[in-house]
Parts: C-alpha cells; structure tokens; sequence
C-alpha cells in the first residue's frame, strides 16, 4: 500500500509569490509549529507534484474576515471557495483536496483574490506519489538475487511418526484369518446338507458313497 508524503509549509518544493506572504507557526498545534499565512491580495503559491491525490490543509483565525481562494490542478480551475469566521482558531483544516487524478505530473496553483493578513495560513500538503518512485530500492534479480527467499525444496517426502501412535495402514492378524475360514467352512457345510435334502440323486450317491467307505 502507497504511503501519503507530508510536505511542510516551509518545504521549498512549494513556491510561493514574492510578495503576499508571512512566516509564523504555533507550537503543539501546527505541524512542525510552522505556518506560512496569507499577507496581501492576490498571493499565490504552486506546488508540483507526481502522484494521484493531493491535500491541502491549514489554519484559520477566529474573527476573520472573509477568504476567497482559487485553486486549480494543471489546467483544471476550480470554483471559487470561500471561508468563513470561525469562533476560535482552526488548526489543520482540510482547505482544498483531489483524488484519483491521473498517475502523471500535476502542479497545485493557489491564488488568494479575497482576505486579509492573518486570516488564512498554510500549514503543510499531503499528497500519494506513484508507487513507482518511492521503491526504487526493490531488489531485482539482477542486482539482489541473494535477497530473494526460494521456497524450500522437498527432498524426503516420509514424515515421522509421532510417538505412542500406531501405524494408519491395517495389519489382518491370524484371529481375523481363523475366523474368516471357520465362515467359509459353514457356508460349505450348509450347501452340502441343502443339496443332500433338495436332490435325492445326490442323497443317493453321498449314500452309496458312505456304504462304500464303510465296507
């Protein structure tokens, strides 16, 4: 997952207009006490930037006047946004965003057409950068092969047996084997009385046979 960049107001990647602006900040409440606050109309400052989002956030003053600020992203102008009093001071307020913008260069202008110093500050940018650009230090395979993890080759498929376990294959020992010819010898026997009573030749000849051993 892409992590957001966090660009401080003073960050010299945001160029602001010669005239126009001040330096202040307030500890505990601004991001790095740093603050770059509005100081004549007609202020601008553009940042540039290669990512898909940017936001835009800072203070604004209690008992403010009103502040009228146009921004645009590349040639795209937006309307005019308009901030009010607030009853207190607002720290970190979210004062202008974009999402899902085209994975490509993008340049944030901001210009001030309404307010007055003190009323509208800075604070710092946020913005998510191409995913490409922040893991230039991805190991490839022909630089950092030894940093590839392999998965381990399978050389001996018998597992252990875990003690006090008998083996999962059946072993037929000799009860099994007596009982299973004691079955086979009553159904033979039960077959021969049937066709001794069905047919009476075969009662005849067993007869015969018996009188034969006899004698």
């Amino acid at each position: 997952m892409t992590s957001l960049i966090r660009v401080d107001d003073r960050d010299p990647s945001i160029v602001y207009s010669e005239n126009g602006w001040a330096r202040g900040g307030r500890s505990g409440v601004e991001y790095n006490s740093t603050t770059t606050y509005l100081n004549a109309i007609g202020a601008t400052a553009t940042f540039n930037f290669t990512g898909t989002s940017v936001s835009l956030y800072g203070t604004l003053a209690s008992k403010s006047s009103a502040v009228k600020v146009q921004y645009t992203i590349d040639d795209t102008v937006f309307p005019m946004t308009n901030y009010s009093s607030y009853l207190s001071n607002a720290y970190q307020i979210l004062l202008f965003g974009q999402w899902n913008l085209t994975t490509s260069n993008h340049s944030l202008g901001i210009t001030i057409f309404q307010g007055s110093g003190f009323d509208y500050y800075l604070d710092y940018l946020d913005y998510t950068p191409i995913e490409s650009r922040i893991t230039t230090m991805r190991p490839t395979l022909s630089t950092a092969t030894s940093s590839i993890i392999m998965p381990p080759t399978i050389t001996n498929l018998s597992y252990p047996m875990e003690t006090g376990l008998q083996p999962t294959h059946k072993s037929y020992d000799l009860p099994y084997i007596a009982v299973f010819w004691s079955l086979v010898a009553v159904d033979v026997f039960v077959m021969l009385i049937f066709m001794f009573l069905k047919w009476p030749r075969w009662r005849t000849w067993l007869i015969s046979c018996a009188l034969v051993d006899h004698y």
